[in-house]
């Protein structure tokens, strides 16, 4: 089975849409709770209602990721992924090109993130360099030992927070990784499946391009990954 998250929550299913759009929203920085979050509370949709709006989110998702809205992009093509797949099913051809909007959306959510950790690394390289040169000028050795032991308690619980929330959500990175699988699943079995024969070539065309440049993508996803290794 092809898993949208690798938790131990979800050990033998793939995930949910409602789960699709809560990851989406806490990418976004919102909370998954708000009662416009999911589409499972939109109860008075009809089936029309719900494939619209997911089209228009996934437009609109798309339109993000062009002017580099990253966020946004993320947010609506969550949005139109979780829909889609309430709709058609998580497999269907119709969910392809939702999910592979997504993942790319969220390789560039995953580039953000590390140049902002690259910054912050920055950052402390600076302050290792000022604290030379201060221990040069004739600092003690006991302020120093002061403030490394703060320093030291205070990334002690950095790295224990951030460990516990590594174990409950994964990265955007392995987030897009598993988007990318699940799109090139889908584009693949609509070109090799049993109703290959029912698409036209211009369609054939355009899977063969989509399914290409998802392989483009998620090499793109194993270098990213590499280098935060």
């Amino acid at each position: 089975l092809i898993h949208f998250y690798k938790r131990p929550r979800y050990p033998n299913i793939t995930m949910a849409a409602t789960d699709i759009e809560n990851q989406t929203q806490a990418q976004s920085g919102k909370s998954p709770n708000n009662a416009e979050a999911s589409p499972s509370k939109k109860t008075d949709e009809s089936p029309a209602d719900q494939k619209a709006r997911a089209v228009a989110a996934l437009s609109t998702g798309k339109r993000h990721l062009l002017v580099q809205d990253i966020h946004a992009a993320v947010e609506s093509l969550g949005e139109s992924s979780g829909l889609m797949s309430v709709e058609f099913g998580e497999k269907a051809p119709e969910c392809a090109e939702a999910y592979f909007y997504y993942g790319k959306a969220l390789l560039e959510l995953a580039r953000l993130e590390s140049g902002v950790l690259g910054n912050a690394l920055d950052g402390e390289d600076q302050e290792d360099e000022e604290d030379e040169w201060q221990e040069e000028e004739g600092e003690t050795g006991e302020a120093n030992a002061d403030k490394e032991a703060v320093k030291s308690e205070t990334d002690s619980g950095e790295g224990e927070n951030k460990e516990g929330e590594d174990e409950d959500d994964p990265s955007s990175l392995q987030l897009a990784w598993e988007m990318l699988e699940l799109a090139k699943v889908v584009f693949t079995e609509q070109l090799e499946g049993e109703r290959k024969s029912n698409i036209t070539a211009e369609v054939k065309t355009t899977i063969k391009k989509m399914l290409c440049e998802t392989f483009l993508i998620l090499g793109e996803v194993s270098l990213e990954n590499e280098d935060e290794d």
